[in-house]
């Protein structure tokens, strides 16, 4: 459902969009909505939220993580099942295809990541029982695209969009668990 323009407490019958897939969560960049589903991802440019239809992306990237969605200045970043998906203007493209070979992805265990934005970068945390790393570092303004693995066991992620900070929840040994700034 999209919102009269400017009056947030609006939200008129006529302005529902009906999808074929369960919506999982959605993300924004300039004035396009990303519907993120447990199917195929659609894009809402939004003019007139009186006139809007979803455009269906055709291939098949399922988020599997609301928690996992962060919107940037030109893209939308989520989890899927074969890894980190980036959508924009131009479609999908599947920001890890080099990085993590599905079976490696799926180690990972999608479905728990937590992700933010940290000055381009793109910052997850997720549960694993099979790897030694809780985290991973995607820094997509590297050319050679690099990955830092990260260790901290982190229950809570939050971008601050304002400072470009990020804050996170962690745990250190024998202590309560508490909110650090990255």
């Amino acid at each position: 459902m999209f919102s009269e323009p400017y009056q947030a407490h609006a939200w008129p019958a006529g302005y529902t969009v009906t999808l074929d897939y369960k919506i999982v969560g959605l993300g924004s960049f300039g004035n396009t909505v990303v519907v993120c589903t447990d199917a195929y991802p659609f894009l809402c440019t939004v003019q007139d939220p009186a006139t809007i239809i979803p455009k269906p992306i055709t291939e098949h990237a399922p988020c599997v993580s609301k928690l996992s969605i962060v919107s940037a200045n030109s893209s939308v970043y989520y989890a899927s099942v074969n890894g980190i998906v980036q959508i924009d203007a131009s479609g999908l493209t599947l920001a890890t295809k080099f990085i993590f070979a599905r079976e490696d992805w799926q180690k990972l265990n999608p479905s728990s990541i937590m992700g933010a934005l940290y000055k381009g970068a793109y910052v997850c945390f997720f549960d694993s029982d099979f790897i030694s790393y809780n985290g991973i570092f995607v820094d997509f303004n590297e050319s050679t695209m690099g990955v830092t693995m990260l260790t901290p066991y982190v229950s809570a992620i939050y971008s601050d969009v304002m400072t470009d900070d990020i804050y996170i929840v962690y745990k250190k040994e024998n202590e309560f668990p508490a909110v650090y700034r990255w």
